[in-house]
């Protein structure tokens, strides 16, 4: 019994991280596309 208590307490304590170690891979984007969203991003001015 004190080995099977044993195998258990040091399977429970030795787990395995079930968290990937994902990293979102770096995707090129076209110049024409960066700039359309950089122009998307500037509010247009305010009329008054």
């Amino acid at each position: 019994r004190r080995y099977c208590l044993a195998m258990l307490a040091s399977l429970v304590l030795s787990g395995c991280s079930l968290i990937p170690a994902y990293q979102r891979p770096a995707l090129p984007v076209p110049v024409d596309q960066v700039s359309a969203v950089v122009a998307a991003a500037i509010p247009p001015p305010l009329s008054s």
